[in-house]
């Protein structure tokens, strides 16, 4: 465990107290609830691709939305409104992303937009179905330390395989407020949304400090306590900014703007952290702290049912789809099978009766 002195020393009461008081410089010298409800709020729904974001959105805005391009990039922007209560509530659909790391276009948008745009509110949507890989870009959301709710998907999904999910477990160990919903049928979508607005004046609740194990945290301490004056006037939020250096974010060291001296005392840290393990690289080393927390949480929270190593019929498709010797010669006969479609005898029967038809459609509206 952790010693009272790494988690009360003057250091990081000092910081604490940086904090608020920049937290309250953000709201123009205090914290006054009543200001969110007097201009319109904004929530981020961020999630994996494939975890039924998109259609969370939709549930949300309906025909509401808007799409174009984020500033200078080429990736898509969805925006929309919805309603809570007799609020109007701005819903952005960021990209859909595995990580916060600056490895696609996607995740620097979302981070971006995350950081510097400020969000009331993120919405996490995890896929229930596959918690342990989903769960991951929420530890680096909650590193963000913004207000946050996780919206649990696919909840029937989990049922039908007779698993069980101890939403208020996991709520506890991640520390935020934590929804079971079925974007496609919007069960669960108006408490989420409830949830989310009292989130907005609450906050976050979890130490992003029991997201690592003892080492990482004590190595993201001390760097932190280099770092944390450069961070906040760079406008980072100086915990996500310290773990981000100790993993090797040249986007965020850039932004720091370190002087000579303290980047120096930090490559010393990075060096002793990387020599501390077999793992090998900085990269590796917060990963793996990162999975062994999720694991804590998901063995905590989650109950399998069914019958043992029982796979699902999509489990059992991707395991033949996907097998290394079979994988190939399906995906040949595949598109076999739609070349002959098109080009053989059947598509051209296809085409010309689809020509008829629109040739007679054309005549009777003329």
């Amino acid at each position: 465990a952790r010693s009272a002195m790494t988690r009360r020393d003057p250091e990081t009461a000092r910081r604490q107290l940086r904090a608020h008081e920049h937290e309250l410089e953000a709201h123009s010298g205090r914290y006054d609830p009543g200001e969110h409800d007097r201009r319109q709020m904004r929530v981020a729904l961020a999630g994996n691709p494939n975890c039924g974001k998109t259609t969370l959105f939709n549930a949300l805005t309906g025909s509401n939305q808007y799409v174009g391009n984020w500033p200078g990039v080429t990736v898509e922007k969805k925006e929309g409104e919805t309603r809570i209560g007799d609020r109007t509530v701005t819903v952005v659909d960021l990209p859909g992303i595995y990580s916060l790391s600056p490895y696609s276009m996607e995740e620097i948008v979302a981070r971006d937009f995350i950081i510097g745009e400020g969000p009331d509110c993120v919405i996490d949507i995890v896929d229930a179905t596959n918690l342990e890989r989903n769960l991951y870009l929420t530890v680096q959301l909650l590193e963000l330390e913004r207000p946050t709710v996780l919206a649990l998907n696919f909840m029937d999904e989990v049922e039908k395989r007779g698993d069980r999910i101890d939403v208020d477990r996991l709520s506890k160990e991640l520390g935020v407020p934590v929804i079971p919903i079925t974007a496609r049928t919007g069960e669960g979508v108006e408490e989420l949304m409830h949830t989310a607005h009292r989130q907005m004046h609450l906050g976050v609740t979890i130490e992003p400090d029991n997201l690592y194990d003892d080492y990482t945290h004590d190595i993201h301490h001390r760097m932190g306590e280099l770092l944390h004056d450069y961070a906040y006037a760079a406008n980072l939020p100086a915990h996500w900014a310290s773990i981000k250096l100790l993993e090797g974010d040249a986007i965020v060291e850039k932004a720091l703007k370190l002087p000579p001296d303290i980047r120096a005392r930090l490559d010393a840290l990075v060096a002793e952290y990387e020599n501390s393990s077999d793992l090998g690289d900085r990269e590796t080393l917060i990963a793996d702290s990162r999975y062994q927390y999720i694991q804590k949480v998901v063995s905590a929270s989650v109950e399998k049912g069914g019958v043992p190593g029982e796979l699902t019929l999509s489990e059992r498709i991707d395991k033949v789809v996907t097998h290394r010797v079979f994988a190939i010669p399906l995906f040949l006969c595949t598109m076999l099978v739609m070349f002959v479609v098109t080009f053989g005898p059947f598509g051209s029967w296809l085409s010309d009766g689809v020509g008829a038809g629109m040739d007679a459609l054309s005549q009777w509206l003329t």
